[in-house]
């Protein structure tokens, strides 16, 4: 007789070692996270995801769900409203103090900048003060709120020099030099305030040539001494173009007088009666352009000239 076979030689016992073998294996699950679902290999009966980062994300989403459920109960809105009134308390706070700290630096800086610029203010204004009284003394009525203007439009945009002197003198100037054309057109005594801007040139077209007129508000006919004649039918716009013409003659810097030949020749009889005419030749003489107006068209003119 032979040995005894072992028993796991025997059919029954390989059986059996087969199935434990079968039973080691692990199973194929899908990982449990919304999204992944993806087939793995569990090492435990207790795994359902397939990576950590499945189990992280798990874990993160579980948490926010039971976060959501526990705000949505009584206690967890009181507990939520209680929070914020905590937080908007605390923040009221700290505005508050950031809000303070800001003054009192603001506060800070501009006694600062008061203790640095003092000197540089006291001077300023002994200058500005010598400045004002030195208009007064050349008789230029220059006031205080301009020069201060001035100056600080100087500072903000950082005006040169001669700039600066063009502004300051620039202004007084053109007041003075437009006093001076008011002056002369009222010492004038028109008749009516005319201007060749407000003359209507279509009217009546050949009348006048345009040119010839407009060159004749440069005033340089004044200059040569030379004497302007205007003849036309009566209605044409004489009176309104020499009046226009005496007007821009003020502009210019002229001396004007206007008289009609009526008042001309009523004035210069009774001076005859009173044995003033040379003072009255000398005052027609005085100005720079002397303008006569209807000449004919007055009773008096054609009685006094038969």
């Amino acid at each position: 007789m032979g040995l005894p076979e072992r028993p796991t030689d025997a059919p029954q016992n390989q059986e059996a070692s087969r199935c434990v073998l079968l039973a080691r294996q692990p199973r194929t699950r899908m990982c449990l996270l919304k999204g992944c679902e993806q087939p793995f290999h569990p090492h435990q009966a207790s795994e359902h995801y397939c990576s950590a980062r499945c189990r992280e994300e798990a874990r993160e989403w579980s948490a926010w769900k039971a976060q959501q459920k526990y705000r949505a109960t009584v206690r967890g809105k009181e507990k939520r409203i209680r929070l914020m009134s905590i937080c908007i308390y605390v923040y009221a706070d700290l505005m508050s103090v950031t809000l303070k700290r800001k003054v009192q630096s603001r506060r800070y800086r501009e006694r600062v900048r008061d203790k640095r610029t003092q000197p540089n203010m006291t001077k300023a204004t002994h200058l500005r003060d010598r400045c004002l009284s030195h208009f007064a003394t050349l008789g230029i009525p220059f006031r205080p709120e301009s020069l201060d203007v001035l100056l600080t439009k100087a500072e903000k945009e950082n005006l040169s020099h001669l700039d600066f002197l063009d502004q300051l003198i620039g202004e007084q100037a053109n007041a003075r030099r437009e006093r001076s054309i008011q002056w002369r057109i009222r010492e004038a005594h028109f008749a009516e305030d005319k201007s060749l801007e407000g003359f209507n040139w279509k009217f009546n077209p050949k009348a006048f040539d345009r040119q010839q007129i407009e060159e004749l508000a440069t005033g340089d006919f004044i200059r040569r001494r030379a004497n302007v004649i205007l003849v036309g039918w009566s209605g044409v716009g004489k009176s309104h173009i020499i009046q226009a013409l005496g007007q821009k003659a003020c502009v210019h810097g002229y001396r004007v007088l206007y008289r009609t030949s009526a008042d001309l020749i009523s004035d210069l009889t009774a001076s005859l009666a009173d044995k003033t005419l040379p003072e009255k030749l000398r005052r027609y003489a005085r100005p720079d352009l002397l303008i006569v107006d209807e000449f004919g068209c007055d009773k008096i003119e054609r009685e006094a000239s038969p």
